[in-house]
């Protein structure tokens, strides 16, 4: 016999998470996504993951949230990155989470014992974590759930992102004027993509890339009708293919691969008319004769090879030498003058990570992956007037106006890229997120199943029947394409509870369970204590009968 927990059962339960800017329709997605899981049989139970804050009874947080939205928008920001860096742990929040689903479980499974009910899957269950802000949290769900989970990367343009918060924010002040919150709205957006002066603030950009699916939430009829492909494909639906911009992403990541950069992957492939690629580059150092230097060629000059990124090493001797010159002459005060230029660095560096200067770029070795791509096309004599290019990350401002030259005519990315100055140096020939200008090339976000779940969704072992009819396919009755579907992931949880419940108690951090749960966990406290009690007093009485 198995154990229980390593038996493949069929009505798998799922978990959704969704990666989504401040600004966007979430509630939109929600209502959206529980419509199209009730014709698969499932039901969704939405997971507010910041709203689970009120829960923490030492420190407290999100105590009388303001009415003004702009507050209560940045109160949350605040009490999140404030958790973060209290627990010292930027998955925290993802794990409390789990606290909501085994709650869940035990009012849905009243009859069992409460241990075993938090750790029973409910069958044909889908849970919405709403919203995932960091990286870490991601891998945290997607290291217990794996293939289970389903991380939702919603998209809405940021000019509209910052009317909908600046509308919002005008609703709750009760004025009429969204005009005057503009400012306000513009904070929270850019605080939201990427906080770098907190080590533990929001990291949505970075977070945002690691999603299995991307869709907008611009249009609600587009909404509706890519989510339904997407389930439609995670439950097996026979026959759905990819789209020609998914392929042509698709090529992108895979270019991204070899790359050996210390800095990050890119990836970028170049796709005519009708859909073909016709070229292809990933960021990496450029060798002789043409080309970059590809594995297991020698020699092999690659930074990753000399043990150091030539782009953070040059940075620090620009720095050293500015540093140098102006303690020379006496432009520096006391004893910061004084000091050799190393410590000067090592103080003044972490306060230049939020400037210009240490986002300079032209010191990396590796052609970038646009370059690449151009290159190769270039090499082999073929033209890339009018086609449009998929890369992995938003092009920087170099790239950019390589891609305007080229004369592509349109370009999708994955990942938003904060050091790029496309926008500000090409705002003439460049249009963000929207194809209205004719004479502009379009810079659009990539929507579509992502290349990481291409695998997983698009492979498929059976489409017919032996009489070559195609296979039938009932969506009520239809499993989803998931691997992890094994219920082990319920160990992993229990796991990752404790370990966030033994930090909570280094940490000094108090947790206020549910009634019920609170109730269950004393009942087996006091439990265990009458059961070592009843233990002690059987070993006195053997004991005693011996004597």
């Amino acid at each position: 016999m198995f154990e229980f927990n390593l038996i493949r059962h069929k009505n798998p339960e799922l978990f959704f998470a969704v990666v989504a800017p401040v600004g966007a329709d979430l509630d939109k997605l929600c209502q959206h996504l529980t419509r199209a899981l009730l014709k698969f049989d499932y039901a969704l139970e939405p997971i507010h993951v910041i709203s689970l804050l009120k829960r923490i009874s030492r420190p407290k947080y999100l105590q009388n949230e303001a009415p003004n939205e702009y507050r209560r928008i940045k109160g949350r920001m605040d009490a999140g990155d404030k958790f973060r860096e209290k627990v010292q742990r930027d998955d925290a929040l993802a794990l409390l989470s789990l606290h909501k689903v085994w709650e869940f479980r035990q009012n849905s499974h009243s009859k069992l014992v409460p241990d075993k009910a938090a750790l029973t899957p409910v069958h044909r269950q889908a849970f919405l974590f709403r919203s995932l802000k960091r990286p870490e949290e991601v891998t945290a769900l997607r290291r217990i759930y794996g293939s289970n989970l389903i991380v939702i990367g919603l998209h809405c343009a940021r000019e509209r992102r910052v009317q909908n918060l600046s509308e919002r924010i005008a609703r709750s002040a009760y004025r009429t004027q969204a005009e005057q919150y503009r400012d306000k709205a513009e904070q929270l957006v850019l605080r939201d993509e990427a906080d770098e002066s907190k080590a533990h603030g929001q990291r949505l950009r970075s977070a945002f890339s690691m999603a299995d699916v991307f869709l907008d939430s611009s249009d609600s009829k587009v909404l509706t009708e890519d989510l339904e492909r997407f389930l439609n494909l995670l439950f097996g639906k026979p026959v759905i293919t990819p789209t020609k911009s998914e392929v042509g992403m698709a090529h992108a990541y895979i270019a991204a691969m070899r790359s050996a950069e210390m800095g990050r992957q890119v990836g970028a492939a170049i796709v005519n008319d009708v859909g073909h690629v016709i070229a292809a580059g990933s960021n990496e150092v450029p060798r002789y004769g043409g080309g970059t230097y590809w594995e297991r060629e020698s020699p092999d000059f690659r930074d990753w090879q000399k043990g150091k990124d030539s782009s953070d090493e040059f940075k620090r001797a620009s720095l050293g030498e500015l540093l140098d010159i102006f303690s020379r002459k006496a432009k520096l005060a006391g004893n910061f003058a004084r000091r050799e230029t190393s410590a000067q660095i090592e103080e003044v560096l972490p306060l230049l990570r939020q400037t210009r200067y240490m986002q300079l770029i032209e010191f990396v070795r590796a052609v970038h992956g646009e370059m690449s791509a151009l290159m190769d096309a270039a090499m082999r004599g073929v033209s890339v007037r009018g086609c449009t290019m998929y890369v992995t990350t938003f092009p920087c401002h170099e790239c950019a106006r390589h891609i305007i030259a080229s004369g592509i005519s349109k370009v999708y990315y994955i990942e938003p890229y904060a050091k790029s100055l496309a926008m500000e140096l090409h705002d003439d020939a460049i249009q963000l997120d929207a194809e209205t200008e004719s004479r502009k090339v379009p810079f659009l976000p990539f929507l579509g199943v992502a290349p990481r779940a291409y695998n997983q969704l698009f492979s498929m072992s059976r489409r017919k029947n032996r009489d070559g009819t195609v296979i039938s396919w009932d969506e009520r009755s239809a499993n989803p394409r998931v691997s992890g579907s094994f219920w082990s992931y319920v160990q992993y949880e229990k796991e990752d509870v404790n370990i966030l419940d033994e930090t909570f108690h280094q940490k000094g951090v108090k947790l206020q369970l549910p009634e019920r749960e609170t109730r269950d966990r004393k009942t087996k406290s006091r439990n265990g204590r009458s059961s070592k009690r009843r233990s002690t007093m059987a070993r006195v009485a053997t004991k005693r009968r011996s004597a």
